[in-house]
């Protein structure tokens, strides 16, 4: 139900953008579409009920894992997740969680080497904000390297 409260309050704000339309004043406009945008977000991290997942990290594992194997664009994590920084989410589960998610561009990379494990998927066809989470198993150790090499570097980066 809250999806569809959300939904007409947005109906409701964009319905009445039609009134700033007429108006020369650029920021009356932006203003007014903040909102928009901002109801848009909640309607996106809606879909996914908060008694499932709490974060946006959470919420783009969940749709990972409810979507293994297919590509998904970064507007989809963008709307499920209900935050801008979606990328840098995915390459937390990349690196810290130990999870086979791949980008557009990687997968084009292991492709071009013969490494590209799914026959079944079109990788010539995705782009670079695409990605793709290759196996349901979190890889532990990986996650527990992916985590040690960035304390790693923080602490080299300080020290120099």
């Amino acid at each position: 139900m809250k999806s569809e409260k959300i939904r007409k309050k947005l109906q409701e704000l964009i319905v009445n953008f039609e009134h700033e339309l007429g108006s020369d004043d650029l920021r009356g406009k932006v203003l007014a579409l903040v909102p928009c945008f901002r109801h848009l977000r909640e309607l996106g991290k809606s879909l996914i009920p908060a008694e499932v997942v709490k974060s946006a990290r959470d919420r783009i594992l969940h749709y990972f894992l409810k979507y293994p194997r297919v590509i998904l664009s970064g507007n989809e994590l963008l709307v499920v997740s209900g935050i801008q920084e979606y990328a840098r989410r995915v390459r937390e589960l990349k690196v810290q969680f130990g999870w086979s998610i791949v980008s557009g561009v990687t997968a084009k990379e292991m492709a071009a080497e013969n490494e590209f494990l799914l026959k079944d998927v079109d990788f010539e066809s995705m782009e670079p904000s695409d990605y793709i989470l290759i196996s349901e198993k979190q890889d532990r150790d990986a996650a527990f390297h992916g985590s040690s090499q960035m304390i790693f570097e923080k602490e080299k980066n300080r020290g120099a």
